[in-house]
């Protein structure tokens, strides 16, 4: 999978959870130092963070969402 591909993906689901307030501005500023996309994709370290993250840093995102029963 080439980078680009990666990058799309992390972005869209990224906004998917800001989008249902799964992940919180302020998540996203402690973690990336920005609180929206734009400026994190402006940002080459910030960017390379949220490649970074990967499936866990993004289980993490989620962690304190109630589990469905």
């Amino acid at each position: 999978m080439q980078l680009a591909d990666i990058l799309i993906g992390r972005v869209i689901f990224t906004q998917h959870l800001s989008d249902r307030e799964i992940v919180s501005a302020v998540r996203l500023k402690r973690c990336m130092r920005y609180i929206a996309l734009p400026a994190i994709l402006r940002d080459r370290s910030a960017t390379s963070k949220l490649l970074e993250w990967g499936p866990n840093g993004l289980n993490r995102l989620g962690s304190g969402v109630p589990r469905p029963r």
